[in-house]
């Protein structure tokens, strides 16, 4: 404690709390229960930033349209999935893309992964059909997610298995060769 210009401690003055006002008001809200709703309201202020993104209306509406459109995009590049494979598969005689030197080299570079999304189209336009057509009301997606777990489930089981195999094939190619070198050595 400090000591007053008489020698008696000061009550009022304490040096664990050498804050001042702010250590007082800290001490008198510590002591009332003051902190622990501060600390409740920072943590729901904390959960609220974590989770708005799945809780906060405007954000999920927002989100419903940008689906929508897209779901509206995809529908129709569905319905003309004949015309958009006719067309990519007519050859462009004649016709040329007219770019600048400097951006040859991106575009170069472009069309070798033109090609291999092309390639797939097929696969992903039957994907994005599926997934359209796709039912999830009353429980169709916890029937579908148990589909893809019992799925993920065997590809994890087959793929032990094939590790397993390779050790054991491993091993039995070290085992031929230690015996063809012992039999060479005799």
């Amino acid at each position: 404690m400090t000591e007053s210009f008489l020698g008696a401690p000061n009550p009022w003055i304490s040096e664990e709390k050498s804050l001042g006002a702010l250590g007082n008001v800290l001490s008198l809200a510590e002591r009332t229960g003051h902190l622990r709703r501060v600390d409740l309201e920072v943590n729901q202020i904390i959960m609220d930033k974590a989770t708005k993104d799945i809780t906060h209306l405007d954000i999920l509406e927002r989100r419903i349209g940008k689906l929508n459109e897209l779901s509206n995009h995809l529908q129709s590049v569905i319905k003309n999935k004949d015309t958009i494979i006719n067309r990519l598969q007519q050859p462009t005689v004649g016709e040329g893309l007219k770019i600048e030197a400097t951006h040859h080299k991106f575009v170069a570079g472009l069309f070798p992964m033109l090609a291999k999304c092309l390639a797939q189209l097929n696969s992903n336009l039957d994907n994005i059909d599926w997934i359209a057509n796709l039912d999830l009301s009353d429980g169709q997606l916890d029937r579908v997610l148990n589909e893809i777990t019992t799925t993920l489930a065997q590809l994890q089981s087959s793929c032990q298995t094939m590790l397993q195999m390779r050790d054991v094939v491993g091993d039995l190619h070290r085992t031929r060769l230690q015996l063809d070198s012992t039999m060479a050595g005799n």
